[in-house]
């Protein structure tokens, strides 16, 4: 693609409001071009326009619902005028090789070739740079099937889910609680009051008989 202003970036989209006065010119870079994947468009109805092939698309939802899917043949253009500016749009190219099963590569002379299958219906398959139908067969029943052939890239493969974050640590249990007064029995060890009977050993009053010995 190209502008006629000599920087393009400012016409591919962007999340945020598009500028007043825009003038914008697209080229196609390859012979074959892509079918138009819209991902996003919110213009000015009427006002600020994006043209393909000769038609005018602006506005949101139905009325760019033909915007969606159609090839370009030839130069595009965006042109916005001075005020009530909106979102804008995003345009992607569509692959259709994201809708087909992949059956194996094929290596000749330096070249690589990707195949891919896919059941035949009435819709014709988007172009694609590098991609070209081989052949087709018949299968079990009705149903019948084509055969693709790509040189160019591979498409990029679908983005992983991010899997969970890491599990906190668990809580540590409680430390266990000492028992009060230490270790044995309160008040130390032993019986209270000491070891032996009260008042010495022995019988009260002394040993023999009260009043002395003898009769």
């Amino acid at each position: 693609m190209g502008s006629d202003e000599g920087d393009h970036d400012d016409c591919e989209g962007k999340a945020v409001k598009y500028a007043p006065n825009e003038t914008c010119t697209f080229d196609l870079l390859t012979s074959v071009s892509p079918a138009i994947e819209v991902t996003d468009f919110v213009t000015e109805k009427g006002f600020d326009i994006f043209t393909v092939n000769g038609v005018e698309f602006s506005g949101a939802g139905s009325d760019v619902e033909n915007l969606h899917g159609a090839v370009p043949q030839g130069q595009m253009t965006w042109v916005s005028d001075k005020g009530f500016e909106k979102t804008g749009w995003r345009l992607c190219p569509k692959d259709p090789r994201e809708d087909m099963t992949p059956i194996g590569e094929f290596k000749a002379e330096n070249s690589s070739f990707e195949m891919y299958i896919a059941r035949a219906t009435k819709d014709e398959v988007s172009p694609y740079p590098g991609f070209q139908k081989a052949g087709s067969f018949a299968g079990k029943g009705n149903a019948s099937y084509q055969i693709y052939v790509s040189s160019g890239d591979k498409p990029l493969p679908p983005q992983p889910t991010p899997g969970p974050g890491p599990s906190p640590d668990p809580t540590p249990a409680p430390a266990p609680t000492p028992k009060p007064g230490g270790s044995g029995k309160p008040g130390g060890s032993g019986k209270p009051g000491g070891s032996g009977r009260p008042g010495g050993s022995g019988r009260p009053g002394g040993s023999g008989r009260p009043g002395g010995s003898g009769s």
